[in-house]
């Protein structure tokens, strides 16, 4: 890579501190943003056991798989693989494929399991699962193995460490990779026939993001489970609901669980969707969302919930369900075409009806959300809910403010690239609904920070901190000298404390770290970008629109010049916000870092010279 384009660490823009400007509407924007009562938060994130936030990045090394020292507090398990030769079943008990934890620890990681996991991915039937359990005892008869090895990987990042150093491991991320090979292994080795059990273990695995791999793991995991659950008939789980009713609702909600890992790595990777439906398909109407009908068998029967809260969870249920298949037409326009500079091409081809098509979207997604906000009020917390529901809700409302984000930003790129787009579009309409979305997704993630819920993120919440923290960096800088600067820092460390604690969980979030270490660096060095930053006058006419200040104030009779906070940015000069956008998308699309030529042409720099 040429010069400045590596992934490197280094976190602010180092500006020479200057005076700036904020004005009134800014003001009052980022009250709704106050962190001053998160008084310290070291002690909210002490269970990292670092303060320390954004370190050096130290080169990732798997772990080495030392089966003797995490097999000293298992138990051996005999299994049925047919068609596994006896020396394939020799590798994999050598590997310790066949064991699991002692009785007692394996209970403790199942409840994690169905604590945090089952409320988001239901694809497993709680009730069937627990009567197997006699005291600490397990019955593994008619359990998938395969299955059990990817419940393990799936729950291991939520098990607290005492427990996993019982089993001989020095942390979440170890457990979750030593289990994560496990059922890798046993997949590989075609130890289970069941396409339904495949279908499952599979969408557990596709939570797998490794930091170091380009493969896309997760996504080859969704189609393999998109495979399976086709082989079993889950699309069309409505034909088998007279005949075996538990397996039909067994099989729509593993439909479902494949609609949902789709739309979600979709977006949070900026990647094309795997699974298409057609635009009638039933999986689009609202009468197809999961309800309390499809939990009939679980209600009541949970050692985890009680009654309440598990109608609770399905209500959580139900939304997303709601929310996914509204997400279908957004992400196949967004992200239907792998490279960047395809971005504008429905556009060029036919710029009413995209116009048409994204306003559509954007009004199915305030319909969403004035729904939906009206069972889950924020903050959620006032209603004295489980944490889990106060992460999952808090997600919701993360994918809803992200994708209005996404729509938006798009809308103001075809208005910067084709002139044509101006009668069409009342631009300042996106420049408020940006902001908007902004502060929920800020709001969203302070409310979990300020429960103390951080340790139970989800993985599927990294790629979407990415935005706002972006957005906060360049807000920091725009405010040095200000009286709103400590404010504006708080909000940053709330983004960066956040992500960095997921590095003890999830390898998946040094990738993260590394995309937008890298994303800094790019603007660092970006000199149009920095000399904005530093050195942005009000225009001659004076006319600033919603940023316009008053003249007479102290700091504007002091300092004429301010910085281009990305509120202003996007209305004066939205190159260099988009630039930062797709430089984003790009990275997380592909890992790497972008030329000229991935960009779309309208925001390509001119060649030196020209």
């Amino acid at each position: 890579m040429a010069s400045g384009q590596q992934w490197q660490d280094g976190w602010a823009w180092d500006n020479t501190p200057s005076s700036t400007l904020l004005t009134e509407s800014d003001i009052q924007f980022h009250t709704l943003l106050d962190s001053s009562h998160l008084t310290d938060l070291g002690d909210i994130f002490a269970f990292t056991n670092d303060s320390s936030v954004f370190p050096a990045r130290q080169p990732v090394v798997p772990p080495l798989i030392d089966t003797g020292s995490h097999a000293s507090g298992t138990f051996d398990v005999s299994v049925d693989a047919a068609g596994l030769c006896h020396a394939d079943a020799e590798f994999l008990r050598s590997q310790g494929c066949f064991d699991l934890p002692p009785p007692a620890i394996l209970k403790q990681i199942m409840r994690q399991y169905f604590r945090m996991v089952h409320p988001n991915l239901p694809i497993v039937m709680e009730n069937s699962f627990w009567v197997r359990w006699d005291g600490d005892t397990f019955d593994l008869a008619h359990q998938s193995l395969l299955v059990l090895r990817a419940m393990l990987f799936a729950a291991s990042c939520y098990v607290d460490n005492s427990t996993l150093a019982s089993l001989g491991f020095n942390g979440q991320r170890q457990a979750r990779n030593f289990y994560y090979r496990q059922a890798k292994l046993a997949f590989d080795f075609g130890i289970e026939m069941d396409p339904v059990a495949n279908a499952q273990a599979c969408l557990l695995l596709s939570y797998m993001s490794p930091s170091l791999s380009r493969l896309q793991i997760n996504v080859g995991w969704l189609i393999h489970a998109h495979r399976f659950a086709k082989l079993a008939g889950a699309d069309s789980f409505h034909r088998r609901i007279e005949d075996d009713r538990p397996t039909a609702v067994l099989l729509k909600r593993i439909w479902w669980g494949v609609l949902f890992r789709d739309r979600i790595l979709s977006f949070g990777f900026r990647r094309s969707l795997q699974v298409h439906l057609e635009d009638d398909s039933v999986w689009l109407n609202d009468n197809s969302v999961l309800n309390a009908g499809d939990f009939e068998s679980e209600l009541g029967q949970s050692p985890i919930y009680d009654t309440e809260t598990q109608l609770k969870n399905i209500e959580v249920l139900s939304a997303l369900c709601r929310l996914i298949s509204r997400l279908l037409g957004p992400l196949k326009l967004l992200y239907q075409y792998n490279m960047l500079d395809g971005r504008l091409q429905p556009a060029s081809i036919d710029l009413p009806a995209t116009i048409t098509a994204i306003k559509a979207h954007l009004v199915s997604l305030r319909i969403w959300h004035d729904d939906t906000i009206e069972k889950f009020p924020f903050p959620v917390s006032l209603d004295d809910v489980h944490e889990t529901l106060c992460i999952y809700v808090n997600m919701l409302f993360i994918y809803h403010a992200s994708i209005k984000f996404a729509l938006h930003m798009h809308l103001i790129l075809i208005h910067d690239s084709l002139p044509g787009s101006h009668a069409l579009l009342q631009i300042e309409d996106s420049h408020r609904e940006l902001q908007i979305a902004n502060t929920d997704l800020g709001r969203r993630f302070q409310e979990m920070v300020q429960l103390r819920v951080m340790k139970d993120l989800p993985i599927t919440a990294i790629p979407f901190l990415a935005p706002p923290l972006i957005l906060q960096a360049i807000n920091v800088t725009a405010s040095r000298g200000l009286r709103t600067e400590s404010n504006e820092a708080r909000h940053l460390d709330i983004f960066t404390r956040t992500l960095k604690s997921q590095q003890g969980r999830y390898d998946g979030s040094e990738f993260l770290i590394d995309v937008l270490n890298n994303v800094i660096s790019y603007a660092q060095q970006n000199e149009d970008l920095t000399t904005s930053m530093n050195t942005w006058r009000k225009s001659s006419s004076g006319d600033d629109g919603p940023s316009n200040r008053d003249h007479n104030s102290d700091d504007s009779r002091q300092n004429p010049v301010r910085r281009l906070d990305w509120n202003t940015m996007v209305r004066k000069q939205p190159k260099l916000l988009l630039r930062l956008m797709f430089h984003l998308d790009y990275a997380l699309r592909t890992w790497g870092v972008p030329q000229e030529k991935h960009f779309p042409p309208s925001l390509r720099r001119s060649p030196p010279g020209n």
